[in-house]
């Protein structure tokens, strides 16, 4: 009885070992797109950086990606190990399919969510740059009264002179 317990054991886990690593190969092939998404956001980077996703492991309760982002003007590139945790954790499913919906269902929810948040931020960035315009357009508004007012004063100054004379 103690070899078959054992031996049943170490056949569950290897049963969850194979679902998280169809999940993984599903995830790696059919949804890199959304899984750059988040890596992005979680990475504080420009999805333009993103050059590489990779799941390395899918576990019941987060997904581990390897990232490899490179700047735009940099002539470098970063490793990048993340750890995203999953908003609904998927333990206790004992089929493949029932496994990988959860987790799909998770990274689809990430992915909207960080969607989302990056528009809201681009959005933000924009209204900063119109109101960052519009300070500076004041102050060469100011800028050139000012110098106006100079001259003018000069002009009356001379007005006065040439009057007086």
């Amino acid at each position: 009885e103690d070899q078959i317990v054992g031996m049943g054991t170490k056949l569950f886990g290897e049963m969850d070992q194979n679902l998280h690593l169809k999940t993984e190969d599903d995830l790696n092939h059919d949804h890199i797109a959304e899984l750059a998404r988040i890596a992005a956001y979680q990475s504080n980077t420009k999805l333009a950086s993103i050059e590489q996703v990779h799941v390395h492991e899918v576990a019941e309760d987060h997904v581990e990606l390897q990232v490899i982002s490179c700047g735009e003007e940099e002539e470098q590139c970063l490793a990048l190990d993340l750890d995203v945790p999953l908003p609904q954790p998927c333990d206790g499913f004992d089929n493949e399919e029932d496994f990988e919906e959860c987790v799909l269902n998770n990274i689809a929810e990430l992915s909207a969510m960080f969607n989302e948040a990056a528009e809201e931020e681009e959005y933000d960035a924009e209204a900063d740059m119109r109101q960052w315009a519009a300070e500076l357009k004041e102050s060469e508004l100011a800028e050139t009264a000012a110098r106006m007012q100079t001259i003018m004063n000069g002009f009356v100054e001379e007005l006065t002179i040439l009057m007086s004379a």
